[in-house]
């Protein structure tokens, strides 16, 4: 069935006298026979949306049924014939009906919506928004359930159910009022046709979807999302620009708190490195002063004396070089992590106080990491000192 078929069927129904619905769904009337008449039965009757046969009437009267196919042209043209055409026929993307009533209770005509339609109440062809403001919401409609569709968890039959905390079953029905509304479909279908956040924002339009149909009857859910698209559109944008801010923050979150943690791992590890370096200072003390022996100035004793301090001091001396080698990578450190949260704060300023606060932890961590330092530095120099001091009373006048 193609647009001529349409056509056909309109100009029949445009020269139909007395038109009546029957209750078996056609359309009955009587037409009087002529050549462009005859061409379009004959090709509605290959479609079936007429009978090959029609009744015969003369002065009102019936005289009998002829043949369409075998018609005597010059015998019957000019005659009135009865003929019934079929009132509802749906054939690929043609669609012939009493009204939009009809043709929006069909499901599958609303997901793959037709090329034309002719309503039979209203004798309009319809094939664009010319000839009818209400096509072109129409084919937004279908935009709307490949949406819908896209975000369905499972379908029952022709409904679709929708999960978000609940079950929520929408059947694609509208009624021809709930196309009089604008229907913007053009941003929703940007907005879902990104890969960012896919899931997210299928989830999303759950949500909004759950929330906004819960409490409105099975059957009028659709038509109330269509009449109030736009509304539904600018809610679920606005929810999905807050995920993304909230999804952000997250982000920058999670990215200042793992650097935190990094910093105060390697400001400990500074202490830790040395930590083990550190201890053969005390422990060579130690072992110099049970090796410390009296004896004059120029004695055996006191060159061991003095060989042992001098052994101490340059251990003490090495230990002194890697503390403050140390106190340089607190200074590297420190203008790593002050570009690095400097820069968080100004992408971020509304996360400023907590960046502020974990700048503040490291800062803290470093404080008593070089505080460790200088104590040990301090506790080995006064070591050292005692160490000389036991070293001068172990030298004793010449006799």
């Amino acid at each position: 069935m193609n647009l001529n078929i349409l056509t056909a069927y309109s100009q029949v129904v445009a020269e139909l006298e007395g038109a009546a619905k029957t209750i078996t769904d056609t359309l009955q009337g009587r037409i009087s026979l002529n050549s462009d008449t005859h061409k379009n039965l004959l090709l509605l009757a290959t479609y079936d949306i007429c009978d090959g046969t029609a009744a015969l009437y003369h002065q009102g009267k019936f005289v009998r049924t002829i043949d369409l196919e075998t018609v005597d042209e010059v015998k019957f043209y000019g005659k009135t014939i009865q003929i019934e055409l079929v009132r509802t026929n749906i054939h690929n993307s043609y669609f012939i009906c009493d009204n939009w009533d009809v043709l929006l209770n069909y499901s599958q005509q609303l997901r793959s919506p037709v090329m034309a339609v002719y309503f039979i109440d209203s004798r309009t062809l319809v094939t664009s928004p010319d000839d009818d403001p209400l096509f072109q919401n129409y084919i937004n409609v279908s935009k709307v359930c490949g949406l819908l569709d896209s975000v369905a968890n499972v379908y029952s039959g022709d409904d679709l159910i929708i999960i978000y905390k609940r079950d929520l079953e929408l059947s694609y029905k509208i009624k021809m009022s709930d196309l009089e509304h604008e229907i913007d479909v053009e941003s929703l279908k940007d907005l879902l046709s990104e890969d960012t956040h896919l899931e997210a924002k299928r989830g999303i339009v759950r949500k909004e979807l759950v929330e906004r149909l819960s409490g409105v009857n099975k059957e009028l859910r659709f038509g109330h999302l269509i009449s109030h698209f736009n509304a539904f559109s600018l809610n679920l944008s606005l929810s999905y620009h807050n995920y993304v801010e909230d999804y952000s923050f997250d982000k920058v979150r999670k990215e200042y708190q793992e650097k935190k943690t990094n910093y105060i791992e390697r400001v400990n590890k500074i202490f830790d490195d040395v930590s083990t370096k550190l201890l053969s200072v005390p422990a060579g003390i130690w072992l110099a002063t049970t090796q410390i022996k009296s004896g004059t100035l120029t004695s055996l004793e006191s060159y061991k004396n003095i060989s042992v301090f001098a052994a101490v001091t340059v251990l003490f001396l090495i230990m002194s070089f890697s503390i403050f080698g140390q106190f340089s990578i607190f200074s590297t450190l420190k203008e790593e992590y002050d570009g690095l949260f400097n820069r968080l704060k100004s992408e971020y300023p509304k996360e400023e106080n907590n960046i502020t606060k974990a700048v503040q932890a490291i800062q803290s961590r470093e404080f008593v990491v070089m505080a460790k330092l200088w104590a040990t530095f301090v506790a080995a120099l006064v070591l050292i000192i005692l160490l000389l001091l036991m070293l001068s009373a172990a030298i004793v006048p010449a006799p």
